[in-house]
């Protein structure tokens, strides 16, 4: 008896693998993977701009959360990189957005939760099994942490409910990559 590899032994194992844990992320929130690093110089993408915009606010630069990337945001992002001593550009791009995002979890409420509420229902249409459709109250209640747990529990990321970094990325960009993640 050799000591095979699952994979190896059964083919339809590693098919069922391969679909399940990297393929089947690429299917959800389609229109939030949509953006490209080119998109975020210009963005077009309003879902991603109001997390910016709620980010923003959240960091204590006043904000429209209006979806429009126009002078008002790119002068508040502007600030943001002045304020953290980034490149100022007035665009998105990796270090921007790590200094920008904020840890949220249960019992918290504001701007950064709204975000995260904003892309909870843009992935909802994508997730049968798991609603993850909630009130965009600003309120990290049972039913924001339900629904975040659920969309962990698809993706590679610790089913803890919290909203770190990874979570934040997972929610942005599901399984694309974009100009500011290395």
């Amino acid at each position: 008896m050799t000591n095979q590899s699952p994979y190896t032994a059964n083919p339809h194992v590693f098919a069922r693998f391969f679909a399940i844990f990297l393929l089947l992320p690429l299917v959800f929130c389609t229109s939030v993977q949509r953006a490209a690093a080119s998109e975020w110089a210009s963005p077009d993408n309003p879902v991603l701009v109001r997390v910016v915009q709620h980010l923003l606010n959240a960091q204590g630069l006043p904000t429209k959360v209006d979806g429009k990337y126009g002078s008002q945001t790119r002068k508040q992002v502007k600030s943001f990189q002045t304020k953290h001593q980034l490149k100022v550009t007035g665009k998105m791009d990796d270090k921007t957005w790590s200094a920008l995002i904020i840890t949220v979890k249960r019992g918290e409420s504001g701007e950064a939760v709204q975000a995260v509420q904003e892309l909870l229902n843009e992935c909802d249409r994508e997730f049968e099994k798991h609603p993850l459709k909630v009130t965009v109250d600003g309120v990290f209640g049972a039913k924001t942490e339900e629904a975040i747990k659920a969309f962990q529990a698809v993706f590679p990321i610790k089913v803890d409910g919290v909203v770190g970094p990874v979570t934040w990325k997972w929610l942005t960009q599901g399984a694309s990559d974009n100009a500011w993640y290395d």
